[in-house]
């Protein structure tokens, strides 16, 4: 068995590659508030909440599922080694030892969902969309 070993700025490089070639994917640090990825406490199922609430009281649930809870990505995400393999989601975890990896996400995907959120709150709330 022969040790590979692939550095950070060859990872980042590669996944840049790969961003340019697949539309819509961006690597972590291009993306200005990663926040936006994942779910947050109000975007929670209500089922997922009332357990958190059951666990820890109404007043310490949302604290304690930042702190010890999973955190949901809202679009699809994956990681590109320094040799250039890109593996989804949680499948880095088969990666060889020594090949560092850079997170990139579907952004274009957020993009969508974001604006389709909008619009929704916005009927939600009884605002005209200006443009229509």
């Amino acid at each position: 068995m022969i040790n590979e070993f692939y550095s950070v700025s060859q990872a980042s490089l590669q996944a840049q590659k790969f961003c340019e070639e697949n539309h819509g994917w961006r690597r972590i640090c291009d993306i200005w508030d990663s926040e936006n990825l994942y779910l947050t406490w109000e975007e929670l199922p209500k089922k997922i909440r009332n357990y958190w609430i059951g666990k820890c009281g109404e007043y310490s649930a949302e604290s304690a599922w930042r702190e010890f809870g999973n955190s949901i990505c809202k679009v699809p995400f994956g990681c590109v080694s320094g040799k250039g393999d890109f593996h989804p989601n949680y499948e880095m975890v088969n990666a060889p030892l020594g090949h560092n990896m850079m997170m990139i996400f579907k952004f274009d995907e957020l993009q969508r969902i974001s604006s389709v959120r909008s619009r929704h709150i916005m009927r939600q709330r009884g605002i005209k969309n200006r443009l229509s």
